[in-house]
């Protein structure tokens, strides 16, 4: 009777601990939330309301995210490996993520595909619209962070996989990405 009650209690106590998140996360994990977002990931899926193709290259971008809030993206571009550097935090809640870039460029037509990728992705505004501060990144190279961009809602915080939801105020779209290992 001992063991019964000892499952019982157990399947009690996991079911408060899968509770206590907003999205869906490991029942157990001993990896903390900073740890589980450490890792390379590819865009596996990103889906865009009002539906909106999502250009090919996408697809041939490497996301690394480093638990202490650093990271990097590289897209392929025919035989060109463009990287762009970023920072990610947590609110304080840890259920909303957000980045910010790091621009080390002129405005070219390579860069405007990186921008794509952080603007339907990562909630982060393009460069080349009209806000007074990006102005700055694109007419001349400087070695900066840029804003941060918008919270994305974590819908999904796994050992291998993310997925964030935002509505980006810049497109009016609503964007949702899952990044997989």
């Amino acid at each position: 009777m001992n063991r019964k009650i000892s499952i019982a209690i157990g399947i009690v106590l996991l079911a408060a601990l899968s509770a206590c998140s907003k999205y869906e996360d490991p029942a157990i994990s001993l990896r903390g939330k900073n740890a589980r977002v450490d890792g390379q990931y590819v865009i596996s899926e990103v889906t865009l309301s009002p539906d909106q193709d999502v250009p090919s290259y996408f697809d041939q971008a490497d996301v690394v995210f480093m638990e202490e809030g650093g990271g990097e993206m590289s897209l392929t571009l025919t035989d060109t490996v463009i990287n762009s550097n970023f920072q990610w935090e947590f609110d304080d809640s840890k259920e909303k993520l957000r980045v910010r870039r790091y621009f080390l460029h002129k405005d070219t037509s390579l860069f405007k595909a990186v921008d794509s990728i952080y603007r339907f992705c990562f909630n982060q505004y393009p460069h080349e619209q009209n806000y007074p501060a990006l102005n700055y990144f694109v007419n001349s190279v400087h070695e900066e962070w840029g804003p941060w961009g918008g919270m994305m809602e974590i819908r999904e915080l796994s050992n291998d996989q993310m997925r964030f939801e935002f509505v980006n105020d810049s497109t009016d779209l609503t964007s949702e990405i899952t990044l997989t290992e």
